[in-house]
C-alpha cells in the first residue's frame, strides 16, 4: 500500500489524474488490485539511472498496455545505498491513471499474447 501511496501522490503532484483513475480506489482500500497495478521491475524497463544523491527516486513514463495509454511510476527507495559494484535497491512499477499516449515522446507497449498470457515489451521511440 505504501508504493500506491507514493506514486499516487506524485502522480497528482504533477497533474496525471483522472476520474477514472483505480489508484485512489486501492489506496483507500476500495479496490483489491495491487497484484494489477504494482509489482517488481525487471531491469530491462528501468528508467531510474542509479544515483546515490537521492534517498528515494521517484519518476513519471508512458506506457501501453494492450494499445490503451497509462502513466506509470517508477519508485527506488533508498537509492542512497547505491554502492559500486554492490547490487541495486530494488525497483517498483505502479501502474496509474489511462491517459493517451503523448506523440513525439518514446513509451513502454505491453502487448499480452495467448492463453499463457505472456508479455511482448517494447520501448517505442519516436520516429525522428
Amino acid at each position: 500500500m505504501l508504493l500506491a501511496q507514493i506514486a499516487h501522490g506524485y502522480l497528482v503532484t504533477h497533474g496525471f489524474w483522472n476520474e477514472g483513475d483505480l489508484l485512489p480506489q486501492a489506496v483507500l482500500g476500495r479496490a483489491d488490485l495491487f497484484g494489477y497495478l504494482m509489482g517488481g521491475t525487471d531491469d530491462r524497463y528501468l528508467i531510474l539511472q542509479p544515483t546515490s544523491r537521492q534517498f528515494h527516486q521517484v519518476s513519471a513514463f508512458n506506457l501501453a498496455i494492450n494499445g490503451q495509454g497509462y502513466i506509470g511510476c517508477q519508485i527506488r527507495l533508498f537509492s542512497h545505498l547505491v554502492r559500486s559494484g554492490a547490487p541495486l535497491p530494488p525497483t517498483y512499477t505502479v501502474i496509474g491513471p489511462k491517459r493517451d499516449l503523448p506523440k513525439g515522446e518514446a513509451y513502454f507497449d505491453f502487448v499480452f499474447e495467448g492463453p499463457s498470457q505472456s508479455v511482448n515489451v517494447n520501448l517505442l521511440t519516436p520516429d525522428a
